[in-house]
């Protein structure tokens, strides 16, 4: 059936559980829509969750990092391409909606058989549920550190564009000095 296509974004948090002999756990149906099934896995660079995207989205994050490339150091390019977008593997969401992990992936998930998924813009996190309830409370606590700068957004409050100082001419007396 291969990719689907799909709203540009998703967003939500679900709980799964994983079969840790063969990887194996079930993506809800809101997460199957937009990421249809064929999907790719690629590991977050800090080691921390796996990331499931269509292969349209895939392809997506290939050109942007292929855009960016002028733009970033050599090493880091080599770094992307080789253990990032290198060590991707591809994946399907079966008939069941069952999806297989792949074995090389599974130890960023610590054999944990409790799973977090975090639909994310065009990518599905996948955590171990205690590392992700670990750093939620790091990204909470930096997040109330902000929220004032994040507020009206969350409230819907429409902020005015800061109001332009008008230019004031310059006006020459009688005697030449400006004023």
């Amino acid at each position: 059936m291969g990719s689907k296509s799909k709203e540009p974004h998703f967003y939500g948090m679900f709980e799964a559980a994983m079969d840790n002999k063969t990887g194996r756990f079930i993506v809800p149906t809101v997460v199957y829509r937009p990421l249809g099934d064929r999907v790719r896995f690629t590991v977050d660079p800090l080691g921390r969750f796996l990331e499931v995207r269509s292969e349209d989205d895939f392809q997506a994050l290939v050109d942007r990092i292929n855009q960016a490339e002028a733009s970033l150091p050599v090493e880091v390019i080599t770094a992307l391409r080789m253990d990032y977008l290198g060590f991707s593997s591809e994946g399907q969401i079966d008939g069941s909606l069952r999806l297989v992990v792949p074995k090389r992936m599974r130890d960023v998930l610590a054999d944990e058989d409790d799973l977090v998924l975090v639909a994310v813009k065009d990518c599905l996190q996948v955590w171990g549920a205690r590392r992700y309830r670990a750093e939620r409370q790091a990204r909470m606590k930096e997040f109330a550190g902000r929220y004032q700068d994040v507020q009206h957004l969350i409230m819907g409050i429409a902020r005015p564009e800061p109001a332009a100082f008008p230019v004031v001419a310059s006006v020459a007396s009688d005697d030449g000095d400006e004023r």
